[in-house]
């Protein structure tokens, strides 16, 4: 981080904290600042035979860093990326919408299940983007939709300097 040169564009990946996220930008002077977390499997619905999904939970800027953009639908934005608060909406890869929903343009506005929860999709990304992993994306989540990693601690995105997205 400490190698950031605000005069040029500069891309960067380390592992950090959401309140190192947090607050990154005003520390850093750094003005595009985008995370996301490792990929985890998702069943599309509760059934044990059901498809799987490689899951990324993505910060709403993601997308506008990158320059990603959409074929069909559109990107969430920061409202619907409020960390406890999160819209359970998702953007499905281009390659997924096609293997799994055989290109159907009125997927965008319907719900999906991922296990037991409902999520609507709202767009479906451009056909060169994949993920930022060496294994293909399949879906984007908002970052505030991520589920606590733990029952006893509900708000730990405020304080648990020790829980590191993949970034």
């Amino acid at each position: 981080i400490e190698h950031f040169n605000v005069d040029e564009p500069s891309f960067a990946m380390e592992s950090m904290s959401y309140p190192r996220y947090r607050v990154l930008p005003e520390g850093y002077g750094v003005s595009q600042v985008a995370v996301y977390t490792d990929a985890t499997t998702a069943r599309l619905g509760r059934e044990p035979d059901a498809p799987t999904a490689r899951r990324v939970y993505a910060s709403a800027n993601l997308f506008p860093v990158l320059g990603v953009h959409v074929a069909r639908g559109r990107v969430y934005g920061a409202d619907e990326d409020r960390m406890g608060a999160g819209a359970r909406v998702v953007v499905l890869s281009h390659a997924f919408w096609r293997r799994h929903f055989n290109e159907d343009p009125q997927i965008v506005g319907r719900s999906i299940s991922l296990g037991s929860s409902p999520f609507t999709v709202i767009g479906i990304a451009a056909p060169a983007f994949t993920g930022l992993e060496l294994q293909p994306t399949d879906l984007w989540a908002p970052l505030g939709a991520m589920p606590a990693p733990s029952p006893r601690e509900p708000r730990w995105w405020e304080t648990d300097r020790g829980n590191y997205l993949g970034a």
